[in-house]
């Protein structure tokens, strides 16, 4: 690598976005939905009730056994009450090995859960990062991705310290070093079908409401008739916020938090999403949302060849049911709403494109 290229990484690294320790658009005081700080999360075990000795050596290699994807899903959603990091690179391996990630607009909730994990833990990302490997050069976008969404002040130079494990990926990890794409916090909603599922994926990891925020915001979209990608994208974060918040109470506080500074656009959607959350009648936004989408249909040129809620998305998640793939399971039934982008994707095609 070009010395002063090199120079450059390892000065921005130090500095960061913020000049301090965290994503882009996070303070050194993140809020949790458990109340707990970034800084007295990093600074003590109590919330996690972890051994401190985990962050000593390099020889610790744990390993844990998944026997599916289901399996994963499970340990995922569980994750906040008892972070074992050091299992994660087992579960992405497992994962991989059952598929999750031949298309990547199917993988943006576990992408977002390994970049908040990574960004959660800064002393065992470089090391959780190397258990990564090694992964097919289609499967290492997972990991370039998660790097540059894990908000770490230092994660350039991660990706560059990590490129010659990934020959293959050089136009990838080029664009998120010199290009277009951008971090978690800052990317356009819109412009990727897993960016939604990829910061409730952080959310799951780490309890930052940051992310959960984000994806309040779209909720400025219920109106855009004119946008379809926008119109869409709203309705099905509108329902993935309403479900969670009923299987995760903390949500529904920071929900009304939110609502004395939303702007109207936002206001009038949250409010209804909170209202179903509190009585625990979701089924509620999920009738908004189907019929909000058969009338933007109705407003469309041309007709869909079918109707469709729900798509196979490898062996994640849901569709607007809210179920996993696996929900004939019992500790299935608990798992996130989660809109996948291959649903996304596939109600906007069989909603709105043309014959």
């Amino acid at each position: 690598m070009n010395k002063k290229l090199a120079l450059f990484l390892i000065v921005l690294s130090l500095f960061g976005a913020n000049g301090a320790y965290g994503a882009p658009g996070f303070t050194t005081e993140v809020v949790r939905a458990g109340g707990v700080s970034t800084e007295e999360a990093r600074s003590h075990d109590k919330r996690t009730g972890r051994s401190i000795s985990l962050y000593k050596g390099d020889d610790f290699e744990p390993k844990k056994k998944f026997k599916s994807a289901q399996h994963v899903i499970v340990w995922i959603y569980d994750y906040q009450k008892n972070p074992q990091p050091e299992y994660v690179p087992d579960a992405i391996h497992a994962l991989a090995e059952f598929g999750v990630f031949e298309d990547l607009d199917q993988a943006g909730l576990y992408i977002g859960f390994l970049a908040g994990v990574l960004g959660d833990n800064q002393l065992l990302a470089r090391r959780l990062i190397k258990r990564l490997f090694p992964m097919t050069p289609k499967n290492q976008a997972v990991i370039i991705m998660a790097i540059a969404y894990s908000g770490l002040p230092e994660w350039r130079l991660l990706m560059s310290d990590f490129t010659e494990r990934m020959p293959a990926r050089t136009v990838l990890i080029d664009e998120f070093l010199f290009g277009s794409h951008k971090p978690l916090l800052e990317a356009p909603l819109d412009q990727n079908p897993h960016m939604i599922d990829a910061l409730w994926g952080y959310y799951i990891a780490t309890g930052y409401l940051q992310p959960v925020e984000r994806v309040i915001s779209t909720l400025s979209w219920i109106e855009a008739t004119d946008n379809t990608d926008r119109f869409t994208l709203a309705h099905m974060a509108m329902w993935t916020l309403a479900k969670n918040a009923e299987r995760d109470r903390p949500l529904l506080r920071f929900y009304r938090g939110q609502l004395p500074s939303a702007s109207k656009e936002i206001r009038m959607p949250l409010k209804k999403v909170i209202a179903a959350s509190e009585r625990f009648e979701s089924t509620k936004i999920k009738k908004t949302v189907i019929t909000a989408i058969a009338t933007q249909k109705r407003r469309q040129p041309g007709k869909a060849t079918k109707w469709a809620w729900s798509a196979k998305a490898g062996e994640t998640l849901l569709a607007v049911g809210c179920v996993t793939a696996s929900a004939l399971g019992h500790p299935e039934l608990a798992a996130p709403c989660i809109v996948t982008g291959a649903i996304y994707k596939g109600v906007r095609k069989l909603m709105f494109d043309k014959n």
